[in-house]
């Protein structure tokens, strides 16, 4: 790359992932600056932004891999060697006690997902389907709400912020966090414009409930209490949207009668909230020509969270603040960041796996407890539970206790010093990388990020970690298979789409991820071959919503049904900056309810 260059990726310090330019001099980062040609962000930045070349260049960056010792210690080893024993093991362990005791932990952090997505193909390939990830202790009760609702686990909620005359902040405090783009921008736009109004309930004054026309300081841990009160408030004082109720919902009679026998005083005076702030916000919110919900953590980790995330969706449905300009919707996906697994359980804990994924805080018991099916091997990408999880003690002893325990990362974590191996990855700076935070409607953005940095010396991106694993394990064929694949799809994408489907069919055995790595990546621009498997769920992506990607990616209708998808896909690999992928009308959001007659539960 050459010396004094400004050229385009994304942050990765929260999940909007906004995009930047960055400076780079003699392969250094050296300044960040806002990207205006980014269709998401539109040169926006925050102040976390400016920190990137501080992480981008840390001291504590891991160079070699490196093997434990029996004392504890460890020995720095050569890739090949650390490769073949950790093949050998992972392959014991798998003949032995069943690829379903070896667990992927993590998979991904902010902005860094491409090893996500090789990491569980290579262990799926072995029999592992169990995957342990920060979003199910966050996120878990709210999928699980979403699936019962919604009728899909996937099935999210997205925020029109942008043009809501009320935004309800329940939890979050977007002046700080952000969590929808433009956070700031947005906010100083709301507390500027005398016609729209900002809420915000938060046990803290803080810097977003500052700006405020009502901060409901609610006692910790008491957001069901609230919630309940605000929403039988509603419903006794007939400031609900009986025809939106009628259209689009079922099952509200039953809600109805539940909340009119909430005793409202004695749960507004369990939250902390007098009854005249109560009805206030009542009024608001009726008054409100579209209301947007934002929550967060902030009840989604606490007391009651399942419920609360619950009493959220019921304020936004019988307030009638869904579907419409300025209110609440759900969002398309170009690849969902988690699953759908409705009523499936987890062996060796009996724990509900939501969203395809489990816990942290059961990873103890899924390590230590007797169960012929226990987790024996963890593989450990981009995460460190020892620091992360609940009850260190007990992940610690969990960590080492297990035949295999393999990290993958840029620093020795408290979890790698408890590893049997530790494998250097290069950063997300210093690789292709994507962005599977895509959460807007109506138009939603995907950004794949070239690398603008060379990998560390000693570091390799997980793509490429992965495929010596493969190649150790007899999960991917050599080049000499493979390359007749690559000179297909140089040459045609449907010949390269029947020749895959084939190849798989011959080679079961073989980690598709790899497969499109190693052929389809290979004719991808910039280097961006890690995005390689983003092709196929780019042809879902088309297929399910043809005409919100021709609006979004500027399509005539002169291009085919069964070309969209390879539009699509090219389009994302060659935008440096991000691009749209989808583009809804407001009332296409209906659509995206998995229910078969299209009613919110």
């Amino acid at each position: 790359m050459t010396a004094g260059e400004w050229l385009k990726t994304a942050c990765n310090l929260c999940y909007i992932n906004c995009g930047i330019e960055v400076f780079v001099n003699n392969e250094r980062l050296e300044k960040v600056r806002g990207d205006r040609s980014s269709p998401k962000s539109q040169g926006y930045l925050c102040n976390k932004a400016t920190r990137i070349p501080y992480y981008a260049h840390h001291k504590d960056r891991l160079t070699k891999p490196l093997r434990r010792r029996a004392d504890g210690g460890f020995d720095e080893i050569e890739w090949d060697v650390a490769i073949a024993e950790i093949a050998a093991r992972l392959r014991q362990i798998a003949d032995k006690h069943g690829g379903k005791t070896i667990a992927l932990y993590g998979g991904g952090g902010q902005g860094n997902h491409a090893g996500g997505a090789y990491a569980s193909g290579l262990l799926r390939a072995l029999g592992s389907r169990s995957v342990f990830n920060a979003l199910s202790q966050e996120k878990t009760g709210d999928f699980w709400v979403n699936g019962h609702m919604f009728g899909s686990q996937t099935c999210h909620t997205a925020e029109d912020v942008h043009h809501c005359d009320l935004l309800l902040v329940i939890g979050a405090n977007p002046w700080i966090a952000h969590g929808f783009p433009n956070a700031r921008d947005h906010l100083n736009q709301i507390r500027k414009d005398p016609a729209r109004r900002l809420i915000v309930i938060d046990p803290r004054r803080t810097e977003t409930a500052e700006m405020a026309d009502l901060h409901l300081a609610v006692r910790p841990g008491a957001d069901t209490f609230l919630l309940g009160a605000l929403l039988a408030t509603l419903v006794r004082s007939d400031r609900i949207d009986d025809a939106f109720i009628q259209e689009h919902t079922v099952g509200f009679s039953e809600v109805r009668q539940a909340l009119l026998d909430i005793p409202i005083e004695q749960w507004a005076a369990a939250a902390d909230i007098s009854i005249t702030d109560l009805e206030r916000c009542a009024a608001m919110i009726a008054a409100a020509k579209a209301m947007v919900v934002r929550v967060e953590l902030g009840i989604q980790q606490g007391i009651n969270s399942t419920l609360n995330s619950y009493l959220e969706k019921l304020l936004i449905m019988l307030s009638g603040n869904f579907g419409r300009k300025g209110t609440n919707q759900l969002h398309s996906w170009l690849q969902p960041l988690w699953g759908n697994s409705p009523n499936q359980t987890f062996a060796p804990t009996g724990d509900a796996i939501i969203g395809g994924l489990l816990p942290p805080n059961i990873f103890p018991e899924a390590v230590l407890n007797d169960h012929p099916d226990r987790l024996r091997c963890a593989w450990v990408d981009s995460s460190n539970p020892a620091n992360t999880a609940a009850n260190t003690e007990a992940v610690e002893r969990a960590l080492r206790s297990l035949d295999l325990c393999v990290v993958v990362d840029v620093a020795m974590t408290e979890t790698a010093r408890l590893a049997h191996y530790v494998l250097p990855a290069s950063s997300q700076f210093e690789k292709t990388e994507f962005t599977l935070f895509n959460f807007e409607f109506p138009t939603n953005y995907f950004h794949v990020r070239a690398g603008v940095l060379a990998p560390l010396a000693g570091t390799l991106p997980e793509p490429e970690i992965y495929t010596r694993l493969a190649i150790a394990l007899g999960l991917l064929p050599g080049d000499n298979v493979l390359a007749p694949l690559r000179e297909i799809a140089r040459r045609s994408r449907p010949e390269f789409a029947a020749a895959l489907r084939a190849f798989i069919a011959e080679n079961p055995g073989a980690v598709p991820a790899l497969v499109l790595y190693h052929t389809l990546g290979q004719t991808l621009p910039d280097g961006t071959a890690a995005a390689a498997p983003m092709w196929s769920a780019a042809l879902a992506c088309a297929k399910r919503s043809p005409q919100a990607v021709r609006r979004a990616i500027g399509a005539s209708n002169d291009v085919a049904d069964h070309q969209l998808g390879d539009l699509l896909f090219d389009t994302i690999v060659a935008a440096r900056q991000g691009t749209a992928i989808t583009e809804h009308e407001y009332d296409e959001v209906w659509s995206l309810i998995s229910h078969s007659d299209r009613r919110v539960r």
